[in-house]
């Protein structure tokens, strides 16, 4: 269960990758926000034993 629960997260976080993507990333609010959700996504996966 805490597995999907993860997988869940990560998929939440690249969808919010992809959503920035198709924007004007001339923002540096935009590569801030860019960076977290990608960071978001790997630490997810990355503290899935705990």
């Amino acid at each position: 269960m805490r597995f999907a629960e993860l997988v869940l997260r990560f998929e939440k976080h690249l969808r919010g990758t992809m959503n920035l993507k198709s924007k004007d990333v001339k923002d540096y609010f935009i590569y801030n926000t860019l960076a977290m959700e990608c960071f978001q996504a790997a630490n997810t996966l990355m503290r899935r034993d705990t």
